[in-house]
């Protein structure tokens, strides 16, 4: 192959996890090979996790909260976050629920949205954004007034 330009070779139209390409290590000063998967990093797979749960605003927690699905996935340096919190709200009346994120975001002040039931028999939207690296916090529409859940999928650049 040392003697054919890259432009000269077949095109390849979808790559495989383990198929190879060549790179420059630059600190090595040398070519060498590096797998598809191992370039983009861990792709795929989700796994669960459990987060970590604190409420704020207004005077009294759920009676409980059970985090039903805590999953994420890492592509690369993004991960994508998917979470259904099912809460029985007994006296409580709470409007902001900081979940833990699975690895820290590289970024403070990250956004996304969710739905919830906990204000209102309908599903209603809610923003989620983030003032840390290791958490989010969902903003309910207002205080708490029945059980529900809290749905929010989101995803945020990590190192």
């Amino acid at each position: 192959m040392a003697d054919k330009k890259i432009t000269d070779l077949t095109e390849l139209t979808e790559a495989a996890s383990d198929d190879y390409l060549e790179i420059v290590d630059t600190s090595a000063n040398a070519s060498k090979k590096i797998t598809r998967e191992n370039l983009i990093g861990f792709a795929g797979t989700w796994q669960s996790y459990t987060p970590s749960l604190s409420w704020s605003d207004g005077t009294t927690d759920p009676t409980s909260a059970t985090f039903d699905y805590a999953k994420y996935m890492q592509i690369g340096k993004m991960v994508t976050v998917q979470i259904i919190l099912t809460v029985k709200r007994g006296s409580g009346n709470r409007v902001y629920a900081t979940i833990g994120l699975p690895i820290n975001s590289s970024v403070n002040g990250l956004a996304g949205t969710g739905v919830e039931d906990l204000t209102s028999a309908l599903r209603q939207p809610f923003n989620v954004s983030s003032y840390a690296y290791n958490a989010v916090t969902a903003y309910l529409p207002s205080a708490m007034s029945r059980d529900g859940s809290i749905r929010l999928t989101f995803t945020y650049p990590i190192a």
